[in-house]
């Protein structure tokens, strides 16, 4: 009755079917455990046209199954083929059936909703009742005429939805909502990042004050000489405000090299592409020489501050 409906709404121009379930696996005296989905072959396109081996499911596969690439090839010790025997016990109620191995998938990239089909095992509806006792779909994909649709669609599907089912619990979602979930998320970590950045760059800016306190104490017979031969207040300021720009700027250079590396060895081993662009490499450096030039204020003003004579009499 929902799938009719579905199919009725402006803008769906395909509508899937799964039921979802977990089975232990048994090939060749090994067990496993992985996910099994109930399909309606005549609705599965998309899984039909990724077959690399053997064939897909047919409306009459009872007792027939069709695997992902990683199932195939890494879950078990032996390489699984079309023509392989399956036992799928369900580790809820003990039921278990054996099944036929028709055809293996090429590997493909999955989706947040649809999840990993190289890690799955599909079936029949019919096949899936020898393993599990759910008589209800635990999902229906309905697919949009276009991208700049799916929203729309997406509300259509919940107003029709809300008509038929006004005391039942569903949930229509979309990719986009997936990714704006996970936008939302990564927005978190990003403030936390930034919170983490700048207590950082509190804590490094009081050290660099210290070390220029520290210079200060040390070169006062040095200032005191330089205000002898004549250097001005402003002078000497403008010698402490430089040191303390050098040092950011050297420190702000050598923050970038250290995080460009380490992106670039997360990415290596990760398999993710994390740029570093000339914007962040910017901003970095200025943020360093910023830090460094405001905590540099106080140290260079006391200096400049320092009466010559007593400066000169200091050992």
């Amino acid at each position: 009755r929902d799938v009719s409906l579905l199919l009725g709404i402006p803008g769906v121009t395909e509508v899937t079917t799964r039921v979802n379930g977990n089975g232990v696996v048994t090939y060749s005296d090994e067990n496993r455990s992985l996910t099994v989905q109930g399909v309606r072959p005549a609705s599965e396109t998309k899984l039909a046209q990724g077959i690399d081996k053997g064939r897909f499911l047919t409306p009459s596969d009872t007792y027939s199954v069709v695997i992902g690439s990683k199932v195939a090839n890494g879950t078990f010790t032996k390489i699984i083929r079309p023509g392989a025997l399956l036992t799928i016990t369900n580790p809820m109620d003990g039921k278990t059936h054996d099944f036929t191995v028709v055809g293996v998938l090429k590997e493909s990239n999955g989706s947040i909703i649809s999840g990993d089909p190289n890690t799955n095992i599909y079936m029949t509806m019919e096949g899936i009742k020898g393993v599990s006792s759910v008589d209800t779909y635990s999902m229906i994909y309905a697919r949009a005429a276009s991208p700049d649709l799916a929203q729309q669609t997406a509300d259509n599907v919940k107003d029709s939805l809300n008509r038929l089912h006004r005391n039942e619990a569903f949930q229509v979602v979309t990719v986009k909502s997936f990714a704006d979930v996970i936008n939302s998320i990564f927005d978190y970590i990003k403030y936390i990042l930034s919170g983490i950045a700048a207590i950082s760059l509190v804590v490094g800016g009081i050290g660099i004050l210290n070390v220029m306190m520290l210079t200060v104490k040390e070169r006062t017979k040095e200032i005191g000489l330089m205000k002898a031969v004549g250097a001005t207040t402003t002078d000497v300021r403008k010698v402490f405000l430089a040191e303390s720009a050098l040092l950011g700027l050297f420190s702000g250079v050598g923050g970038v090299v250290l995080a460009a590396a380490i992106a670039a060895a997360i990415g290596y081993y990760a398999k993710l592409s994390i740029p570093v662009s000339w914007q962040n490499i910017v901003i970095g450096i200025l943020f360093g020489l910023a830090v460094t030039v405001v905590f540099g204020v106080y140290p260079a003003n006391q200096a400049a501050k320092l009466d010559p004579i007593e400066a000169l009499r200091t050992e």
